[in-house]
């Protein structure tokens, strides 16, 4: 029997009589993959204490009453290699990294981008420069998690953020939208009829953190009133800015609390409210966008990575620039004046959902794994040559698998390993398969630099094999770096020539060369007008290289 395996990122807390401390939401997700997924579904997670007090929406269950299985060995690699799993599906994450090849296949759950994590993180930053080391830190998290993503055997994006940010990274990804919306929830919602007032009735919901932007919702209510238009703002939820959300709360504002979403949201919100305002400054792919359109409220938001592609593509609601309050409260004045614009979002949100109900996410989302698990999924164009690439998949998932972990801790050794020649090998397949898509040949900026390996040079030959594919040609390397590193681990072509860049100033006695570092950047060290010094690597140092790959100097200049 087939056997899907989930992480569970929370530690999960197990009685003495086998009785589970779970959250609802996780028990309400993992029975949807239960139901669908054609064999067994394992719940990965650590042990975790007993909970001190009562814990909101989290309940103790016995196994019997849940249709999976809960497994509380540890979220390391070994515990998921001991379950021998058909197919793992896991968060595009960093710690999750070492995982792959853990399970037969691999399908990564992506739902933030680079810029997305950064903005979350820079609402609770201050100073330039620690917005930089932000900054500087995500992008190189968003080439990492965009190598990864690559590595495995599909990819789900939740929402447009992760979508626009790693979908490119493989041919097997899809796109889903993660809310609580049931298809029996969404027909209540589209039969119910519009309650008429004269109040346009604004909400927030969410946790009430900054990076969720409630401040900027009750700002723009409060100026609207104050300008004499007859509005309301009523807050769902609870959290940790709360208390400064209340000092700023005028008479248009009220606090309803954190409501259970079956048996109070879905009654409550389509009944008390017109439009829900979510300010959102950063793109996370918020529930609440969904679930507001499957209740029949139209959105406001802030035109962030997510919303301002979701509310294209659905016509639930309007986008204003993110930060701009003033164009909040001018889409606000508007919508009081124009209620035909209010209804006719409703309708086009309801439309929209009527494909994106949890159910139709699910299904979609279990048919995706399901689907990466078969061979037809890893077929090539040409359907003759596709049995050779499913009895290669094994051999190229194992070399993929272990040039995961970083080669340079492993074997103990300054020098780069390299990708071997298997590494290459899949390197040029995929240039060649890029080529039969017509699909863009990556530059040298996007090439990234840690594709199947924790060195960099690997990402740098991909950008190799784009330009020259397998050519015997001339072959021209210049990079101002490791380039003696990177010549000595291409070993998948042999080019006729190759032309380098010596370092000139080692003059060409010496055979020597820059030590290799994974973030090597020559900028990094002393420059004469402008032009790095420690870089590359003496002419002595290249001709032996060369000699012992079959090359002999047949010319050089004196500068290199």
């Amino acid at each position: 029997m087939p056997l899907l395996v989930v992480p569970g990122l929370m530690p999960v807390h197990r009685r003495e009589d086998g009785a589970l401390h779970l959250d609802d939401k996780f028990i309400s997700g993992m029975s949807e993959y239960a139901a669908r997924f054609p064999g067994e579904v394992v719940a990965l997670t650590s042990q975790g204490p007993a909970p001190a007090t009562p814990v909101p929406n989290m309940r103790y269950v016995s196994p019997d009453e849940i249709p999976f299985h809960v497994q509380t060995s540890g979220l390391d690699p070994d515990a998921l290699s001991a379950l021998s799993a058909d197919v793992a599906l896991l968060p595009l994450l960093p710690w999750f990294a070492p995982h792959l090849g853990g399970a037969r296949r691999t399908v990564y759950v992506a739902e933030h981008s680079a810029q997305s994590r950064y903005a979350m993180e820079a609402v609770a930053s201050t100073g330039r420069i620690a917005r930089a080391r932000l900054r500087l830190g995500f992008l190189r998290w968003g080439r990492a998690m965009h190598r990864l993503a690559a590595r495995g055997d599909g990819l789900q994006c939740n929402g447009w953020t992760a979508w626009n940010a790693f979908s490119g990274a493989h041919r097997r990804a899809m796109r889903y939208y993660d809310n609580r919306v049931t298809s029996e929830v969404l027909t209540q919602s589209a039969s119910r009829e519009e309650a008429a007032s004269s109040t346009l009735r604004l909400a927030f919901s969410g946790r009430l953190l900054a990076i969720k932007g409630p401040a900027d919702a009750v700002r723009v209510a409060e100026r609207v009133r104050g300008e004499g238009h007859d509005v309301s703002l009523t807050i769902f939820g609870v959290g940790p800015e709360e208390q400064a959300l209340r000092a700023l709360a005028g008479p248009a504002t009220t606090f309803a609390g954190s409501l259970d979403f079956r048996t109070e949201w879905v009654d409550m919100v389509p009944d008390l409210i017109d439009v829900m305002v979510l300010p959102h400054p950063q793109g996370d792919p918020s529930g609440t966008y969904l679930e507001s359109m499957g209740v029949g409220v139209p959105v406001l938001g802030y035109a962030n990575s997510h919303w301002r592609h979701l509310a294209e593509e659905s016509g639930g609601g309007w986008a204003a620039p993110v930060g701009d309050v003033d164009s909040l409260a001018s889409a606000i004045r508007a919508l009081v004046d124009d209620r035909s614009s209010v209804a006719r979002a409703r309708a086009q949100g309801l439309a929209f959902m009527r494909t994106h109900t949890m159910e139709a996410d699910f299904d979609a989302r279990v048919d995706h794994l399901v689907w990466s698990c078969t061979p037809e999924s890893l077929a090539v164009d040409d359907g003759q040559w596709a049995w050779i690439q499913i009895m290669l998949e094994p051999f190229a998932r194992r070399a993929r698998s272990f040039l995961t972990t970083p080669v340079l801790d492993r074997l103990d050794r300054p020098a780069p390993g390299g990708p071997d020649r298997v590494t290459q090998l899949l390197l040029r397949a995929e240039h060649q398969r890029t080529l039969r898509a017509g699909e863009p040949l990556p530059g040298f900026a996007g090439a990234g630099f840690k594709a199947f390996s924790q060195a960099d040079e690997d990402g740098i030959l991909w950008y190799v094999f784009s330009l020259i594919g397998e050519t015997t040609r001339p072959v021209s390397l210049d990079l101002d770096g490791v380039d003696y590193w990177i010549w000595d681990a291409l070993t998948a072509i042999q080019p006729r020539v190759v032309i380098l860049e010596y370092q000139d100033i080692l003059g060409p006695d010496d055979s020597l060369t820059v030590p290799y570092a994974d973030a090597f950047n020559a900028y990094d060290h002393p420059t004469t007008d402008g032009l790095p010094n420690f870089a590359g690597a003496s002419l002595r140092a290249f001709t032996e290289l060369g000699a012992r790959k079959g090359y002999r100097l047949v010319g050089t200049n004196r500068y290199g």
